[in-house]
């Protein structure tokens, strides 16, 4: 069996456009979230011995 891992468009220093411009927006939190869902299917793909990681779309 071969094991593939697929992801796109993760956006990961782009959180929301625009979202910059209203005062207390969360910019951080969310650009900490995407960073922290990439590097769980990180140790997904090392956990679970995935053979292929495809990225696609804006990274």
């Amino acid at each position: 069996m071969f094991n593939v891992l697929l992801a796109a468009d993760d956006q990961l220093d782009r959180p929301l456009g625009g979202l910059d411009r209203y005062e207390g927006s969360p910019i951080e939190a969310i650009r900490g979230a995407a960073r922290r869902v990439f590097s769980n299917r990180v140790q997904l793909a090392i956990t679970e011995r995935i053979d292929l990681v495809l990225l696609s779309g804006d990274i």
